[in-house]
This record gives C-alpha cells, structure tokens and sequence, in this order.
C-alpha cells in the first residue's frame, strides 16, 4: 500500500503517514532518535513509502540560540534517519506546504489555523489541543507529499 510522511522536526513537532486509501497515522517526536527511527522503519515495513517531507527550518528573528540549535539538530537527526532507512525525502518550507491551506478566519497564527484546517481535513485524527499542532503540520507536510509525488 503506497504512504507518504510528513514531519515536523521541532521539539513538539510530531511525524504523519497518510495512505493512498485515505488512513492517516501520527507520532510526537519522543526526543530520542532511536525511538523515531523503529517507527519509521516499522511504517517502511508496512508500507510502500513514496515520498516523505520535513520541514525545512531555519533561524528566526528574537529565538534564542538554544533553541535554533536544538531545532537545527532535530532537524538533522530526522534527515539522518531517513537516509538510513531509504526514504526518500525533500525539504520543505513551510510557506510551500501552508501555500492554499492556512486560512486566516481560522485564527491569529499558523499553529492554530493549521489545526483547524487539519481537523477539518483529518476529523478522525487526534488533534483536540493546542499542543497537537506538531500532529497538524505533520498531516499536512504528508499531504504535500503524497500531492508533489503525484505530480512527478
């Protein structure tokens, strides 16, 4: 069965599958890489993964250094993960994926329009807080995988 992930390599971010038939599944990164690579493997395991997306992040103005270190190292380790599994993955930025998505009637910011447009989208899914945006971005950084390998 074809896949595709999405994932969101920020501390609270989180991965998504979504299948060809519409199933959708979703993990919070656990902070250990170890952890992160069983499931992907298992999901490489269980599905015919076409394309997987990451968000491509980058340093952003009044964020402390820690912080951007930490999301640069994140970020990195979910590469280094997918390269060893095989996946094959493109960076995204986030205006490209939220490009047609984010509605701003939805809310002040991204995090809270990117879960209502998940939850309108994926009602079944799990993303009743305000914490599940990861979960959120993640099913959409799916989705653009699962459209841009349609397009290929």
């Amino acid at each position: 069965m074809k896949a595709w992930i999405g994932i969101d390599p920020g501390a609270t971010g989180a991965a998504a599958l979504i299948t060809a038939e519409g199933e959708a599944e979703t993990f919070d990164y656990p902070g250990d890489l170890s952890l992160v690579a069983d499931q992907l493997r298992s999901w490489r395991m269980k599905y015919k993964i076409e394309l997987a997306t990451l968000e491509h992040v980058h340093a952003m103005p009044k964020q402390g250094i820690c912080s951007m270190f930490s999301l640069g190292m994140n970020a990195g380790g979910w590469q280094g993960v997918l390269a060893g599994l095989a996946i094959p993955f493109l960076l995204v930025k986030p205006r490209q994926w939220q490009n047609g998505i984010l509605l701003k009637q939805d809310g002040p910011d991204t995090k809270s329009q990117s879960l209502a447009a998940a939850r309108r989208l994926w009602p079944d899914m799990d993303l009743g807080l305000k914490r599940h945006h990861g979960r959120a971005d993640a099913l959409h950084l799916a989705d653009y995988a699962r459209r841009r390998a349609g397009n290929q």
